[in-house]
C-alpha cells in the first residue's frame, strides 16, 4: 500500500511540475506577443497622428 502511495505521490509531483513549466513557457510567449502587439499599435497610432497633422497643414494651406 505504501508503494502505491509513493508512486501516486511521485506521479502527482511530476504532473504538477510539467504543468507548471509549460504554464510558465506559455505565459512568457503570451507576454512577448502582447508586448509586440502593443508596439505595433503604438506605431500605427503615431503614423495616424503624423498623417493627421500633415493633412491639417495641407488643408490650412488650401484655405489660404
Amino acid at each position: 500500500m505504501q508503494i502505491a502511495l509513493e508512486i501516486a505521490g511521485l506521479s502527482a509531483i511530476l504532473i504538477f511540475t510539467f504543468i507548471g513549466i509549460w504554464s510558465f513557457i506559455l505565459f512568457n510567449k503570451t507576454l512577448s506577443q502582447l508586448k509586440y502587439q502593443n508596439y505595433l499599435i503604438e506605431k500605427l497610432i503615431q503614423s495616424l497622428v503624423i498623417f493627421s497633422k500633415s493633412k491639417d497643414v495641407y488643408d490650412d494651406n488650401k484655405i489660404n
